[in-house]
């Protein structure tokens, strides 16, 4: 399927604009749909040849004027971030998550089956009845479990209550795209991801733990680590993923109504331990951590089993560079860190 104009929610967050910038490079046309709630977007305002809509996913009126626009993909990267946030405010979180991806569903299908390309997240996974081993620096999957060095497999069931709000949330955006392809025709490919990360992200504590971590580090600010900083993710660049995008998008008619899990996969698997080691050995930083009681429902170890995409995709940038590029960026020092 040929298409020219692709509509990107969130368009101006960190995997929004990665995926903005990746398909104005290819000579798409993009509108960039945001409600420019969070602090720091407004630096995206002026990327010359972006179009940008102000509007809000969660009003259906906010939607329905962009019939007029004649989209013909849709790149559902809009959400409300973070764990602890989800928890504080679960009502926001699921009219964002939920509501909001139910209405580009809505419009979607009600636009003449528009693709859809939804940013999913690994906490639709109960994982805490996985064993686990300790070693010096990580948890890993014991040897024995079959998803160890393989990862989580989109065959993991999404029953139990270690989700958060913010992944029960997730879930049903996450279903919603899965009947809404089977059952409306809406072509709809959920990718669940792992850490997206990347130089032009300004992590938080609460999200973005890469980009936070290398950005307190730098600037030799206190960092809180909760749980023993032995815990794992596997890190995937923000450009890697828009180009997945692209691909999905080129090939709708065959993977419209698949799932996939998204990440670095094992290979590019890291602990915060791990992390201060890089920083120590090749920076010279010693992080100023404060060890402090674990989150609720954290992941201890959770890497993905990309296997089933890698027909079509494979990583290309390895955690080591993405970890260079955002200990050298400028971004860094530009950043206001508390």
């Amino acid at each position: 399927m040929k298409i020219n104009s692709v509509l990107i929610t969130g368009g101006l967050g960190f995997i929004g604009q990665s995926a903005c910038m990746h398909f104005l490079s290819k000579g798409y046309k993009v509108y960039a749909f945001d409600n420019i709630s969070r602090s720091g977007v407004e630096r995206n305002l002026s990327k010359k040849g972006l179009e940008i809509i102000r509007g809000d996913i969660r009003q259906w009126s906010d939607l329905h004027p962009l019939s007029e626009l004649k989209i013909e993909a849709i790149i559902h990267c809009a959400a409300k971030l973070g764990i602890p946030n989800s928890i504080r405010y679960p009502r926001s979180d699921f009219e964002t998550n939920a509501l909001g991806t139910f209405n580009i569903l809505e419009f979607a299908r009600l636009n003449g089956q528009v693709p859809v390309l939804f940013c999913s997240s690994n906490k639709v996974y109960d994982i805490s009845g996985i064993a686990v081993e300790e070693h010096e620096m990580r948890y890993d999957f014991r040897k024995d479990e079959p998803y160890y060095r393989r990862g989580i497999t989109i065959s993991y069931p999404i029953d139990g209550n270690m989700h958060t709000p913010h992944g029960a949330a997730k879930i049903c955006g996450d279903i919603y795209c899965q009947e809404y392809s089977k059952i409306f025709n809406v072509p709809t490919v959920v990718n669940r991801l792992s850490c997206i990360s990347g130089e032009n992200q300004f992590g938080t504590e609460e999200h973005g733990w890469l980009s936070w971590l290398c950005k307190a580090a730098r600037l030799n600010k206190k960092i809180n680590i909760y749980g023993n900083g032995k815990q794992v993710r596997d890190i995937l660049h923000g450009e890697d993923l828009a180009k997945l995008f692209e691909v999905e998008l080129m090939h709708i008619n065959r993977l419209g109504g698949k799932v996939f899990n998204i990440g670095g996969g094992y290979e590019n698997s890291i602990s915060i331990l791990e992390l201060f080691d890089v920083l120590r050995n090749d920076y010279d930083i010693e992080p100023d951590a404060e060890y402090k009681e674990w989150r609720s429902s954290d992941h201890v170890v959770y890497y993905s089993d990309i296997s089933g995409i890698k027909k079509f995709w494979e990583p290309e940038i390895k955690k080591e560079e993405v970890i260079r590029r955002m200990m050298e960026s400028g971004n860094i020092t530009t950043c206001n860190v508390p």
